[in-house]
């Protein structure tokens, strides 16, 4: 089980409006006092650039648009190998299995 130590960086691809990521992230972010990478709309190339510049401890989202940060495109030097944790409120994509 991962335990939140309040030094985490949550890269946050999904807005606040909804409900998973305004409890899961932003509430418990700040509850914790987490560092949040926080991308407006979902965009691949900027979420493997914010990888690169600050590994994220936590990355939660949908499955289907972490594979990005877990599965990154060939030649690609980003993955989420830093990664401590991932949360999701689907299945993981077969892939990543």
């Amino acid at each position: 089980m991962y335990m939140l130590k309040g030094d985490e960086r949550y890269l946050v691809v999904i807005p606040y409006f909804h409900i998973y990521a305004f409890s899961v992230c932003m509430m418990t972010g700040l509850w914790v006092g987490a560092l949040q990478i926080i991308h407006p709309r979902y965009d691949p190339d900027a979420v493997l650039a914010s990888i690169k510049r600050v590994p994220p401890d936590l990355l939660p989202g949908r499955a289907d648009r972490l594979r990005v940060a877990l599965e990154p495109p060939a030649g690609s030097a980003s993955s989420g190998s830093s990664t401590s944790a991932i949360s999701t409120a689907a299945a993981r994509p077969a892939r990543s299995r």
